[in-house]
């Protein structure tokens, strides 16, 4: 009796909450109506309802690329305010095409049926019935006027080269790095490239490093380069262009043209390194470019050793090679091919700049 009396009650407070009305009001936030192709516009759809509203279940994902516009989804979340359930939805849109422009949601408000609760307390299983009630509303629209600027890229940015002094020797690699910071749609930058007669390009892929915001995505964009040569050449001018929304006028992001002054090498060119040993090396990023210019037959010319006749054929020892070397580079990069997982601390230490004086670390290698 007392279990049945639990219940009978467990229904009335059930059903007593569904049969309650719960009411519920959207409401659009955005955070500009007059834009430009490819500008990120901010929005926010909020359901307020009018008490904690456990029996709804909310549908809404508008996030979508299309050739008009791109939705990304920035937040989501459901919190109780004053007893009063709040779902916010935010979101951030690109425009790709000027003019007039509309965009139309809807909601779908999934609410729990009588039925089901009823079925869940007593334990009806032969009932038939429809468990939830379903409600397409639509939302009050997004309303635009869109200049179209002409730009796939655009934001606020700023442009740093990051490079070597322009002095290197034969065959040694020149190293570059540019970086785009800001914000913006980041998405639409294009990888940089470069061809130089006479000279071995290595470039990486561009590494992105950003975060969605209000204003679209925030943070950095770079991509990093090597050019080997045997004489002097030159790094050609670089341009990028796109709409600055600060300004709201096109601008030019510039990289200077650099003039490398390429000195003679004292090594000679058909004096190579010994063949590498047959174990694979597991070559980490940052000595890639030293990897791939001794593999495309630049760098194996960078160092070069005497071989000591009264040996003959005999190949030169470890210490004997590190002997002949004048930087800390042409170091790293012997390290790297005789056996890389035991110099491992040190090609780490010289790639970062720890060690300033060569010979300390060749005393280091060989006492």
């Amino acid at each position: 009796m007392k279990k049945n009396l639990g219940r009978v009650l467990i229904l009335f407070f059930l059903l007593s909450a569904a049969l309650k009305a719960s009411t519920y009001t959207w409401n659009l936030e955005l955070d500009k109506k007059d834009v430009v192709t490819n500008e990120a516009v901010y929005f926010k759809y909020e359901c307020v309802f009018s008490d904690k509203s456990e029996l709804y279940v909310i549908e809404f994902n508008p996030v979508t690329d299309n050739e008009n516009y791109t939705v990304k989804l920035l937040s989501e979340t459901e919190n109780i305010v004053e007893n009063h359930r709040v779902n916010s939805f935010e979101f951030v849109l690109y425009v790709k095409k000027g003019g007039k422009f509309s965009l139309n949601l809807e909601a779908r408000m999934k609410k729990t049926n009588k039925d089901s609760i009823e079925n869940t307390v007593l334990g009806r299983d032969n009932a038939v019935y429809e468990e939830y009630s379903i409600k397409t509303l639509p939302l009050e629209p997004i309303v635009l006027d869109v200049k179209d600027v002409n730009q796939a890229l655009v934001g606020n940015f700023s442009l740093k080269v990051n490079q070597d002094e322009p002095k290197v020797s034969q065959f040694e690699p020149y190293h570059l790095e540019i970086l785009i910071s800001g914000e913006g749609n980041f998405e639409k930058l294009q990888p940089f490239s470069f061809e130089i007669k006479g000279v071995k390009i290595f470039q990486e892929e561009p590494e992105l490093n950003v975060k969605l915001t209000k204003n679209g995505y925030e943070g950095t964009w770079s991509q990093k380069f090597a050019f080997v040569g045997e004489k002097g050449f030159s790094i050609p001018m670089k341009q990028l262009h796109y709409y600055d929304l600060k300004s709201a006028a096109l601008k030019t992001l510039q990289i200077q043209e650099t003039q490398i002054d390429v000195k003679k090498s004292s090594f000679q060119k058909e004096e190579l390194l010994d063949t590498p040993k047959e174990n694979k090396i597991e070559l980490k990023k940052e000595y890639l470019y030293y990897f791939l210019t001794f593999i495309a037959g630049f760098l194996v010319a960078k160092i070069k050793f005497k071989r000591d006749k009264e040996a003959g054929k005999k190949e030169l020892g470890l210490c004997a090679k590190i002997s002949k070397l004048k930087s800390l580079k042409e170091l790293s990069v012997v390290l790297v091919l005789e056996d890389e997982k035991r110099y491992k601390e040190i090609i780490e230490k010289i790639e970062k700049n720890e060690f300033k004086d060569i010979s300390k670390v060749k005393k280091l290698i060989c006492g």
